[in-house]
């Protein structure tokens, strides 16, 4: 027994036959979806202007910048930077934190400034302010030699660190969406408890800082000097908590919050703009 299937010209033939009220419920169907629709385009256009006409807000750096160490995450000194009004009015802010952890100066150049950049099928974020923490995985990499305090391991990380650096400054003067965004960097303040672990982490330390301040220089960069608001203050730092790791180095609620403060005051006193005489 043969199947007769139906030819082209016979299914053509019963789309004409179906009667005009056959097709009304699905026009319906397709205007109820384009009404439905309505509101939220506009929403995303409403969301689209706010971004444009908004102060952006974009941080980068480690896991310090990340949040990490408050409790909640979302306590951390960039969103108190945020939320205080230090940047612009709370409402007017566009923030964007791409810091993570474990990031290192490279991290920041290759992968976090970038998403900042036009590129070829999208504008980039093009923040007005940006903050920046990095440094200390960086100098963690020395825990990976055979000898820490090998002065050849330690000049080879502070050379990369510095071309990063210098990298991350020039990038920002040469873009023209960038050149004019605020940029504020922080240095590092010493882990007390790792010193005692490792003698010579807390020069260490300040070799790192003079290395960002010698290469901040040229640009006018605006160095937020972390060090000295740590300073012999207590109640700072993970582990100076019973129990915690000894080389957790993070923030305690209250270290971030100092670190928004020197942020904050950094930007009540500083423009914030970098210069570059090769541009």
């Amino acid at each position: 027994m043969s199947t007769i299937f139906p030819t082209e010209d016979t299914t053509m033939d019963r789309r004409r036959s179906l009667p005009r009220s056959a097709c009304r419920p699905v026009f319906f169907v397709f205007v109820a979806i384009a009404l439905l629709a309505l509101p939220a385009l506009a929403r995303a256009e409403h969301w689209w202007v706010d971004a444009q006409s908004h102060t952006r807000y974009m941080a980068l750096g480690d896991s310090i910048a990340a949040g990490r160490g408050a409790m909640p995450q979302t306590s951390g000194y960039v969103y108190l930077l945020y939320r205080s009004g230090a940047i612009d009015d709370f409402s007017d802010t566009h923030l964007s934190n791409a810091a993570v952890s474990e990031a290192t100066s490279e991290n920041v150049l290759l992968h976090q400034l970038p998403q900042a950049l036009p590129g070829s099928r999208r504008v980039g974020f093009r923040p007005d302010v940006i903050t920046i923490t990095v440094g200390g995985n960086d100098l963690f990499t020395l825990l990976d030699n055979p000898d820490p305090t090998d002065p050849a391991a330690l000049m080879k990380v502070l050379t990369a660190f510095a071309t990063n650096m210098a990298g991350v400054f020039t990038t920002i003067c040469a873009d023209p969406h960038l050149r004019h965004a605020r940029v504020f960097v922080s240095n590092l303040y010493e882990v007390p408890k790792i010193d005692e672990l490792i003698p010579g982490a807390g020069l260490v330390v300040q070799l790192l800082n003079d290395v960002l301040a010698t290469v901040a220089r040229p640009f006018n960069a605006t160095i937020v000097d972390i060090h000295e608001a740590f300073e012999g203050r207590r109640g700072l730092i993970l582990d100076e908590l019973r129990g915690a790791d000894p080389l957790d180095g993070h923030p305690t609620d209250k270290g971030h919050r100092v670190i928004a403060d020197a942020f904050r005051a950094a930007m009540a006193k500083r423009p914030g703009r970098l210069t570059w005489a090769g541009h």
